[in-house]
């Protein structure tokens, strides 16, 4: 179990971590004739938008916000987070509209709120980094709670070893760190907290 004491900011990450997704992106990225790259590298492609692509992404996202809901034990994890002055930010490759939203619905509340509208999306470490820089935090203090190889990959180029991640999600890359696995937020709450 990690030292409780030393978590001053736990990073999340949205869709298939806090909220539920039904979002098949291996099919995505096959109607989109994606290969090699992520999604959003492809619509953002340099000084180029893919408008087509995007429309696309957003039509999907759209649906997914209104069919998601928070996972299991979250209110309560994000109390105990509370409690021990845990700085929280949500890092998620989504809109910021589609973020926003689906916070104010929940009524969750984070200290820093990035989407891919700020240009920091995973797996760059961009976002992690710019976090731990603005609450001058370091990767010891830090934790990422997530769904993807893209957050363990965000992760590890920032110098984050703590990395928990939901275990329905397929995580194919190779790693130099140990990455924990959590069923809920009930289940993540007593690997963390013990309780």
């Amino acid at each position: 179990m990690i030292n409780v004491q030393k978590i001053d900011l736990a990073i999340f990450d949205m869709d298939g971590t806090i909220f539920t997704s039904n979002i098949d992106w291996k099919d995505v990225k096959q109607k989109l004739n994606i290969e090699g790259t992520s999604i959003l590298e492809k619509i953002y492609n340099g000084k180029t938008v893919d408008i087509e692509a995007l429309k696309y992404l957003e039509e999907i996202e759209r649906k997914n916000i209104h069919e998601s809901e928070p996972i299991p034990g979250l209110p309560e994890f994000f109390n105990k987070i509370a409690e021990r002055e845990i700085k929280t930010s949500l890092v998620t490759n989504n809109s910021r509209k589609n973020a926003e939203y689906l916070l104010g619905k929940h009524g969750f509340h984070f200290n820093t709120l990035i989407t891919r509208d700020e240009n920091m999306w995973k797996p760059s470490p961009t976002a992690f980094k710019f976090l731990m820089n603005k609450f001058k935090i370091s990767p010891e203090n830090t934790i990422t709670i997530g769904d993807s190889d893209f957050d363990v990959t965000a992760s590890v180029k920032a110098d984050i070893s703590d990395v928990y991640i939901i275990d329905n999600a397929v995580i194919t890359g190779k790693y130099p760190i140990e990455i924990m696995y959590f069923k809920d937020f009930q289940d993540l709450s007593t690997i963390i907290f013990g309780s």
